[in-house]
Order: structure tokens, then C-alpha cells, then sequence
């Protein structure tokens, strides 16, 4: 994502940005030696290639740098996993545990607050 881009070059990581469909582009990214590869698109925003095909492609340049994939559905993460990703994440997954615990956290407030005017002195 080019928005993180200062942010990544000041805490001395290297960033590169490429057409991720384009096995020559894949190439010139200067990642043979990295020891992460990390790539945010999942399949609904890939064009011209799959998140397997790109792994595939990134374990060929880079055999021993942990990958970091994004799937879209669990039998994708599945299969990620077993190209040899290193650790894939599911947004959708992690978007529905977040607003779980944002909501539990919304009913624990309001109970608090529920119980604490319950319990509250009479004024008068």
C-alpha cells in the first residue's frame, strides 16, 4: 500500500511497489535476499494473476523469506498454507472478531451503566 510508504522507509524497511501480474516485475522488486514478503491483496483485487500463482512465483525468487499472504476465504488459506506460506491472513475474518469484541465491550458498558442506575441513591 503506497500510503504506508514513508512511514515503512522510516523505520528501515525496504518497500517496493510492482504489477504483481507480471512475472518481470516480480523479478526487478529486489526481493532474492528479503527475509519477509508481504503481500495485502487477496484475490478480489488481483488482476491478471491469484494469490497462488503469486506465491508460487515469490517462493521461485526468494525460496527462504517467510510470505505473508491474504486470502479471501478459508479453503484459500488452506491451500496458501500448504504452497508454503508462512502465515495468511483473512480480512473478513479479522473484520468479524473485531467488531465481536467492540460489541461485547458496547454490552459490557451499557450493563455497567445499566447496573450503576439501578443501584444508584435516591436523590430527594
Amino acid at each position: 500500500n503506497p500510503a504506508f510508504r514513508k512511514e515503512l522507509e522510516n523505520r528501515g524497511f525496504h518497500w517496493e511497489y510492482g504489477d504483481l501480474a507480471n512475472p518481470d516485475s516480480l523479478s526487478h522488486l529486489g526481493i532474492h535476499d528479503a527475509r519477509l514478503v508481504l503481500v495485502t491483496v487477496s484475490d478480489v483485487f488481483l488482476k491478471g494473476t491469484t494469490t497462488k500463482r503469486l506465491l508460487s512465483r515469490l517462493r521461485e525468487i526468494n525460496p527462504g523469506a517467510n510470505h505473508v499472504m491474504v486470502a479471501d476465504e478459508p479453503s484459500d488459506f488452506q491451500n496458501l498454507k500448504e504452497m508454503g506460506a508462512a502465515h495468511v491472513l483473512i480480512p473478513g475474518q479479522i473484520t468479524g472478531a473485531e467488531l465481536f469484541h467492540w460489541v461485547v465491550q458496547q454490552l459490557e458498558v451499557q450493563e455497567i451503566g445499566h447496573r450503576e442506575e439501578k443501584h444508584a441513591e435516591p436523590v430527594g
